[in-house]
């Protein structure tokens, strides 16, 4: 197997930002599964194409040469970094994809990092479970919370389930909520939400990304489980091309306003909640187009909010 593969592609390197607890850093480790792909891609997701991964299994092996190739690269950034957040085109916490001895060797560089203080982990609820949970706490300091990034997308069951084809269930959801809860604060989740997604559009598309967060800061309330949120804006992927031709970008005003109601949502509930809206998503996977001006105008105003 090529070490090359663990030097990612570009549009792997994402560029440090500023969130609620100050310098945030993505890191896209490669997937483990057969053929290097998420084991949910082309059965479910109509809307994304993250899970394809990079065309290659990776093993322990690429992913630390992988990890010292971040260690080089982010050498400056590493030292002020406080929050981690970890990809690797599917699920972390899933040993399928990343075995315990790559989460392990990550996990352990992570608690060498003295200002990080969040670390998080993407992964399907059904992952999300007190073994793996523990596993990862073992290998982090004290002060540092690990938080599981869970996909939800909306909390809409006809366009999560049919639409969108993405067969996470409520009950789930909630058994990942009530694993999280165990911890007592310790251990916090991240909801992702895709704002506009198919079938949702500008004003509905505002009150369902609400109605998503509310849905989850009721469970977060109910389990005792820490919650933040990441917004993401839609965009049509190669496979949501397919999918669904005639549905538009999100409009980025429209998406700033669902930020500031899903803020309000969480000001009024008892979990204290951050809300992130991840701009950089679409300039990453996108080949360079009128957007990108687009995006480079509103990359202000989401950066502002996203610290404020």
């Amino acid at each position: 197997m090529s070490s090359d593969a663990a030097i990612p592609d570009q549009s792997l390197l994402f560029e440090p930002v500023k969130d609620g607890y100050g310098t945030r850093l993505a890191l896209v480790f490669g997937n483990e599964a057969p053929g290097g792909v998420c084991p949910f891609y082309g059965r479910q997701c109509y809307h994304c194409d993250i899970g394809a991964g990079e065309g290659v299994q990776f093993n322990t092996e690429l992913n630390v040469s992988r990890l010292a190739f971040f260690r080089q690269h982010y050498n400056n950034v590493l030292p002020d970094a406080a929050h981690l957040v970890i990809y690797n085109s599917g699920s972390v916490l899933n040993q399928r994809e990343l075995s315990s001895p790559s989460l392990q060797t990550i996990l352990e560089f992570t608690a060498g990092l003295s200002a990080c203080r969040v670390v998080s982990l993407d992964s399907r609820e059904a992952f999300i479970t007190t073994e793996r949970l523990d596993f990862v706490l073992a290998h982090l300091r004290g002060d540092q919370q690990p938080r599981s990034i869970l996909g939800l997308e909306t909390q809409d069951d006809e366009a999560r389930l049919s639409v969108l084809n993405k067969k996470i269930l409520r009950s789930n959801v909630e058994a990942a909520f009530h694993n999280v809860g165990q911890y007592h604060g310790r251990v916090g989740m991240d909801i992702n939400i895709v704002f506009a997604s198919p079938p949702f559009r500008n004003g509905q598309a505002v009150v369902e990304a609400e109605a998503t967060a509310r849905y989850i800061l009721e469970l977060a309330e109910r389990h005792g489980a820490p919650v933040d949120f990441n917004l993401h804006p839609y965009y049509p992927s190669r496979i949501g091309r397919e999918r669904f031709p005639n549905h538009p970008r999100a409009d980025l005003t429209a998406a700033l306003d669902a930020a500031q109601s899903i803020r309000l949502a969480a000001g009024q509930s008892t979990v204290s909640s951050k809300v992130f809206i991840g701009w950089q998503d679409e300039e990453h996977d996108q080949e360079p187009s009128s957007r990108t001006g687009e995006l480079s105008r509103y990359r202000e105003l989401f950066s502002g909010f996203n610290v404020s």
